[in-house]
């Protein structure tokens, strides 16, 4: 039976207190944290334990004869695993296992006669890098999107087959098949990939400043300004605004500006999200109905959303739980706009074990990356993307690149800098597998 999560601590406290109550004692080299995280599957990990795992003292000389482990998968199946006894109490003992199954996985350990028990859970990703192709840019990219026809848009930069062939003009960008659409303070422009350059088939002005968010089809631009909400199409010539209306991200008497928007869409509906001065600046979602000649906002209320804002992909929200006493993450959860509301489809329950990795708001999707930058008491530095599962209403995470730098992930790729000393600098880049 699993000891309840909220006798653990102080159960790992008393025995602290009873391994050290004798003198004289020797520093313990464990952190007084259980392990965390992330686990690959198919990869054999050696987890290192100690066996007064307290971050205090261990008594001198005074050290287990044995050392047993209980590992559990998302299943509850038992897992086969290894439990080799260190030497003496300042050598660790190992747990060596390899899962074979994403999703959370509970690790029950025990030294006898002295040590007493722990127990902790680590998140095991699936490991896709033998499905996802392996694409190389030679320069770093803030924000990477690709065509069908395979240019790279790096920042500003077209790249084909390692080389630049193009430039852009700076601003946000958004891709449809091989529609190419780029929205700075000033204008809007369209390319089309003609399979060895963007040609430019339309520029509109505006006068509306830079855009917060961008939906993208081949014909049609929905388009977030600071204070405006505007679609415009393309006629087979030119671009044409066919709507337009304030949706409350700024407050021209103050000059306050919302710091944030995005755009979630499902068929004619729009979710509208942002900090907004009207509602106190508080993050919220407002319903929009995309008409004919114009955007109404409909009669449901706006929400006010709770929790922190982890990423956003067509029209899914991925919302986080922080701990209230650490900068990890409780849990993460995948949210669906459904046109009227957000539904809750599939969440993630992390108790603090993975570290969140900081990614950009300013892409047309971006979706969390979690993982460890170094390898900690014998877990490597693996980093892992949540993926939703139809069939099992779940959501667990996949690994991609065991080489990856400050990743950063969208709908669609995984992307990070080479590691130090590589012999291919730039950038790494993984197309994800499609959603099993």
């Amino acid at each position: 039976m699993r000891q309840p999560p909220s006798l653990l601590p102080a159960l790992l406290f008393l025995l602290g207190l009873c391994a050290c109550s004798e003198e004289p004692c020797v520093p313990n080299d464990s952190t007084g944290r259980p392990p965390f995280g992330l686990l690959v599957t198919g990869e054999r990990v050696d987890i290192s334990l100690y066996p007064f795992d307290n971050g205090g003292c261990v008594p001198e000389g005074v050290v287990p004869t044995r050392f047993t482990a209980e590992v559990s998968g998302p299943d509850g199946q038992p897992v086969p695993n290894e439990a080799l006894l260190g030497s003496s109490s300042g050598v660790p003992a190992t747990l060596r296992l390899t899962p074979e199954t994403p999703g959370r996985h509970h690790m029950l350990v025990a030294f006898e006669p002295v040590g007493g028990l722990q127990q902790f859970d680590l998140q095991v990703a699936k490991d896709r890098t033998r499905e996802s192709t392996l694409e190389r840019v030679p320069d770093a990219c803030r924000t990477l999107e690709r065509t069908a026809r395979g240019a790279w848009l790096c920042d500003t930069r077209v790249f084909r087959e390692g080389i630049t062939k193009q430039t852009l003009p700076d601003g946000r960008q958004a891709v449809s098949g091989d529609v190419v659409w780029v929205v700075n303070e000033q204008e809007t422009r369209r390319y089309v990939d003609r399979g060895d350059q963007l040609e430019l088939t339309a520029v509109q002005p505006h006068f509306e400043g830079p855009p917060k968010a961008l939906l993208a089809t081949d014909e049609e631009l929905v388009v977030l300004h600071n204070q405006r909400l505007q679609r415009l199409r393309f006629d087979g010539t030119t671009l044409v605004l066919t709507a337009s209306t304030d949706w409350g991200g700024a407050d021209p008497s103050s000059g306050a500006t919302a710091s944030l928007g995005l755009l979630l869409r499902t068929g004619d509906r729009l979710a509208v999200i942002g900090y907004r001065p009207a509602l106190g600046n508080r993050l919220s979602l407002c319903a929009y109905q995309l008409e004919a000649d114009r955007i109404a906002l409909t009669q449901e209320p706006c929400q006010i959303l709770s929790g922190s804002l982890m990423g956003f992909e067509g029209s899914v929200l991925w919302m986080g739980e922080p701990s209230p006493t650490t900068s990890l993450l409780l849990s993460l959860h995948r949210l669906e706009w459904t046109g009227s509301q957000l539904e809750p489809r599939g969440s993630l329950f992390l108790d603090e074990t993975l570290p969140l990795i900081v990614q950009r708001m300013d892409r047309t999707s971006t979706v969390p990356v979690l993982g460890m930058g170094f390898p900690l008491r014998g877990i490597p530095a693996r980093t892992g993307v949540p993926v939703y599962s139809p069939e099992r209403g779940e959501v667990y995470l996949e690994h991609l690149d065991a080489e990856s730098i400050e990743p950063q992930a969208s709908t669609n790729l995984f992307w990070s800098s080479a590691p130090n000393g590589s012999t291919e600098p730039g950038t790494r880049i993984r197309l994800r597998p499609s959603t099993p």
